[in-house]
C-alpha cells in the first residue's frame, strides 16, 4: 500500500511539474507540439499507475525526456521565426478588408458553416461586420470589425524590422526611425517590439534581463 501511495506521489509531482514547463496557458490555447506532449505525458503516466508490475522509471524517463524536449522547443522557436512557423505553424488570413478568400479557406478545409459558426461565437451575426479575420495558430479566430481601427502590424520584433509590415502599413523608415528617435533608441537592436495601430507607431525598448 506504501509503495503503491509513493508511485503515485511521484509521478503526480513529475506530471505537475511537467504541466507547469508548458506554461500557464489554457489547453485551447496550445501550441500543437504543446498539446501532443501533453496528451503524451498523460498516457505515459496512467501506465505505472494502473499496473503496478511496470517499474516506475518506464514512466519517470519518458516523461524527463519530453519536458527536456518541450523547453529545447520552447527556446529553438521563441529564437527563431522560421521554426517557429514551421513547428507551430503560422496565422492565416481569412477575411481580409472585408473579403473572404475562398482558396485560403478551401486550403485549409474551412466551410463557410464553419466559418459562420467561428464568427457566431464571437457574438458576429453578419460578415458584413467583419473587416478582417485572422486563424491562429492554435486554431481561435481573431476578429476585427469594419467599426473598428484596424489590426496592429509589428514594424520591429527582437530588434529586427520587418519590411513586409512596413510596405503594408505604408510607413517609411524615415517615420519609423524618427519614432525610435522620438522614444530615445539609438538603433533597432534596442527594440523589444514596435508597432503601428491607426497610423500611430508605438515602441518598447529591451529591458535588461541580466
Amino acid at each position: 500500500m506504501l509503495i503503491s501511495f509513493i508511485r503515485v506521489a511521484l509521478l503526480y509531482l513529475l506530471v505537475l511539474f511537467a504541466i507547469r514547463v508548458l506554461g500557464k496557458r489554457q489547453i485551447s490555447e496550445y501550441q500543437p507540439f504543446e498539446l501532443v506532449v501533453t496528451m503524451m505525458i498523460a498516457d505515459i503516466a496512467a501506465q505505472p499507475l494502473s499496473d503496478v508490475n511496470t517499474p516506475l522509471l518506464n514512466g519517470i524517463i519518458p516523461i524527463v525526456v519530453f519536458i527536456f524536449l518541450q523547453t529545447t522547443i520552447s527556446f529553438v522557436t521563441y529564437k527563431n521565426e522560421r521554426l517557429r512557423k514551421i513547428i507551430c505553424g503560422k496565422p492565416e488570413v481569412l477575411i481580409e478588408d472585408g473579403h473572404i478568400n475562398q482558396k485560403k479557406m478551401n486550403d485549409m478545409l474551412i466551410g463557410i458553416d464553419d466559418l459562420c459558426e467561428q464568427l457566431r461565437n464571437n457574438d458576429v451575426m453578419d460578415l458584413n461586420e467583419v473587416s478582417t479575420l485572422i486563424l491562429e495558430a492554435n486554431g481561435d479566430p481573431s476578429i476585427v470589425k469594419t467599426s473598428d481601427s484596424g489590426l496592429s502590424y509589428g514594424l520591429i520584433k527582437y530588434g529586427k524590422r520587418i519590411p513586409k509590415n512596413l510596405e503594408k502599413t505604408s510607413t517609411t523608415d524615415f517615420q519609423l526611425n524618427q519614432a525610435l528617435k522620438s522614444a530615445k533608441v539609438k538603433d533597432d537592436s534596442e527594440v523589444f517590439f514596435a508597432y503601428v495601430y491607426d497610423s500611430q507607431i508605438y515602441v518598447i525598448k529591451k529591458e535588461n534581463l541580466k
